[in-house]
C-alpha cells in the first residue's frame, strides 16, 4: 500500500464516521421535536381542563397565546392605544438583535 491509498482509506473512514455522527444528532433534533409536540398537547389538556372544570383556577394568570386573547381579556386596550407600544417594542427587539445598524 502506498501513501495515497492510506489517506484515501482514513478519508472515506473519518467521513462515513462523520455522516453517521450527523445523522444521530438529526435523529435526535427529530425526537426533541415530537417530545415537545406532546409536551404542548399535554400542557393545552391540562390548561383546557382546569380552565374548565375547577372553580378555583384564576385563569388571568395564564399568559395569552395570541393577540386576540389578550385583548379579549383586557378590553381597556384597543388595537389604537396597544399598536404603538408593539410597535415600539418590535423596533427594540429588532435593534437589540442586529446591534450593527445602530452603530
Amino acid at each position: 500500500m502506498n501513501f495515497l491509498n492510506i489517506i484515501t482509506t482514513i478519508g472515506v473512514a473519518s467521513v462515513v464516521v462523520g455522516l453517521l455522527y450527523i445523522g444521530r444528532k438529526l435523529q435526535i433534533l427529530d425526537d426533541l421535536k415530537s417530545v415537545t409536540d406532546k409536551i404542548k398537547l399535554n400542557i393545552k389538556v391540562v390548561s383546557d381542563f382546569l380552565t374548565r372544570n375547577n372553580a378555583n383556577f384564576n385563569h388571568s394568570e395564564l399568559q395569552a397565546y395570541s393577540p386576540r386573547v389578550f385583548m379579549y381579556n383586557k378590553p381597556d386596550r384597543n388595537m389604537e392605544n396597544t399598536a404603538p407600544t408593539l410597535g415600539v417594542y418590535i423596533r427594540d427587539m429588532y435593534l437589540s438583535e442586529h446591534p450593527e445598524i445602530i452603530e
